[in-house]
């Protein structure tokens, strides 16, 4: 979805930066760089960048985030800021009620809020997602992309989703 955001929007033709929140170190230098090295917000220059998972960042780093997004901070005077897409499983409100996340930058970030139902909630896209990943995977090994039975689509969709996240385990079946 985020990729699409970018595709359609004025930033399209700049970079497309993701970042997995879970993983950042404390001082955040994947974010905001370092002395040898740009950080993802740098990188992002002129188009889009998306952190994946906010509600993992730590308070800290969720302070630094926040001076950064507020237009009189000097971080925020380093250049223009990348067109910035946040992703989370919880709503913002449930983060911000058990102290995942800060609430002036859930008040920041959710300007604009999509809600995407889970994937375990829709099962029918599970068709669609194996045929584009398996296309995706037949390209990447340039073969051609496997016909997939309608047993096969079925068995997929009646997975225990609840156990598990649908998406990377679709890829990882069919990678298989």
């Amino acid at each position: 979805l985020a990729r699409r955001v970018h595709a359609r929007s004025h930033v399209a033709a700049g970079p497309f930066v993701a970042v997995r929140c879970a993983v950042l170190d404390p001082a955040g230098a994947e974010l905001f760089g370092g002395q040898q090295f740009e950080g993802a917000f740098a990188a992002a220059r002129g188009g889009t960048l998306v952190l994946d998972e906010i509600g993992e960042v730590a308070p800290m780093l969720q302070r630094r985030l926040l001076d950064r997004l507020e237009p009189w901070s000097s971080e925020a005077s380093e250049e223009v800021t990348p067109r910035l897409v946040v992703t989370t499983r919880r709503p913002f409100a449930e983060d911000v009620a058990r102290a995942r996340l800060l609430p002036e930058l859930a008040l920041r970030l959710g300007v604009i809020v999509l809600s995407l139902p889970p994937l375990r909630a829709r099962t029918g896209d599970v068709a669609l997602l194996a045929r584009h990943f398996a296309r995706a995977l037949a390209e990447a090994a340039g073969s051609a992309a496997p016909r997939l039975g309608e047993a096969t689509l079925s068995a997929l969709a009646g997975a225990p989703a609840a156990h598990w996240d649908v998406q990377p385990a679709l890829r990882g079946v069919l990678d298989a």
